[in-house]
């Protein structure tokens, strides 16, 4: 005769699908407890990345073609701006056009080389000077946009201006493409920012885990 199977006292009143439910349901928390939130952690990472990348300048997210174009025409104007204000307050020997001519070509170097690196500073400088030199040549008429050479005694920055203007627009471009790369990089404010928050939100997802964790284990 086989001997009936011996179960635990009030096992019989116990339903057993009922049973397996439970063990599964608190199997699944512990192991979500105990998993990392890499998926958390990278859409974070993600995000401060487009951040950073959006924090840039327009002309800097643009494609190669187009930062090219933008450089030509930095160059372009600045020349042309230069040119004309270059001799503002010069009779007076007061040069406040030259200082705000070969400011306007250094800030607009800078640019190029922060938008292209050396090529685009390179670039700059070509087109630059090569309009600033052809508008120094003759007119039909024989008018002249950047005066030099007087033959009667001029105030000095009447008659010096243009020299300053022809060589200073190429020597200002000369010494960025001699300073350090690092000098030429926009700070990304908004990435940093997005970092610390990212710090925060992993230190608040791990005291959410250990939090979980002492539950269970209560």
């Amino acid at each position: 005769m086989q001997r009936a199977p011996s179960y635990p006292v009030g096992f019989n009143d116990v339903n057993p699908q009922l049973l397996m439910h439970d063990l599964a349901i608190e199997s699944f928390h512990r192991t979500k407890a105990s998993m990392p939130m890499p998926t958390r952690w990278g859409i974070l990472d993600t995000m401060a990345t487009s951040s950073q990348r959006t924090s840039l300048p327009w002309s800097h997210r643009q494609s190669a073609p187009i930062r090219t174009a933008v450089t030509t025409a930095s160059a372009v104007a600045s020349a042309l701006i230069g040119t004309m204000a270059h001799r503002m307050g010069a009779v007076d020997n007061i040069p406040y056009g030259l200082a705000l001519a070969l400011l306007l070509v250094l800030v607009s170097a800078w640019c190029s080389r922060s938008r292209q690196g050396v090529a685009g500073l390179a670039w700059h400088l070509t087109v630059s000077s090569t309009v600033t030199w052809f508008m120094s040549q003759y007119g039909p008429g024989g008018d002249v946009v950047i005066p030099i050479g007087f033959s009667v005694p001029m105030p000095y920055f009447t008659e010096y201006a243009g020299y300053f203007w022809l060589f200073g627009i190429i020597l200002i471009q000369v010494i960025l493409l001699l300073v350090p790369s690092k000098c030429f990089v926009i700070p990304e404010a908004d990435g940093i920012g997005n970092d610390k928050r990212g710090a925060r939100s992993r230190r608040a997802g791990t005291s959410r885990q250990t939090d979980v964790e002492k539950g269970k284990q209560r």
